[in-house]
């Protein structure tokens, strides 16, 4: 009998292990990483990340510095200026939360997250940003 609780135990103790592992990798999935380099002139100053497929959630930009006042919004397409939610802009470490368009931000589709410097400043030095984004 002893021997069956221990078992019993055990195998419990795994199936938590394996459901904690599970759930925090998961929620890391939902964030992601950025990290832009933006040059001092407006000219090539679009950066752009990699694609990531969407689950139909409020997606999200939060940068980790303040900097200087940086445009935001998620494209459907890796280098191109189609716009799939509303622009946000930021200088200081805030949590900004994006609109979908019609027809956009449905489950099981990429977007990237493209960011360029605020070109109603006139000039900056160049410049990094980086944070987490996600839904």
């Amino acid at each position: 009998m002893k021997r069956f609780i221990k078992k019993w135990l055990k195998t419990i103790a795994v199936v938590a292990f394996v459901f904690v592992v599970f759930s925090a990798s998961s929620k890391a999935l939902i964030s992601r990483l950025y990290s832009f380099s933006f040059p001092s002139t407006i000219s090539n100053s679009m950066r752009y990340t990699y694609k990531f497929e969407v689950d139909g959630g409020t997606p999200y930009v939060y940068p980790s510095i303040s900097t200087v006042r940086t445009k935001y919004f998620l494209s459907p397409n890796t280098y191109g200026w189609t716009q799939a939610t509303n622009v946000v802009t930021i200088s200081d470490r805030e949590w900004r939360n994006f609109t979908w368009y019609s027809g956009y931000g449905g489950s099981d589709q990429s977007y990237c997250l493209a960011g360029c410097p605020d070109s109603s400043l006139g000039s900056w030095n160049a410049y990094n940003a980086y944070g987490v984004f996600g839904e």
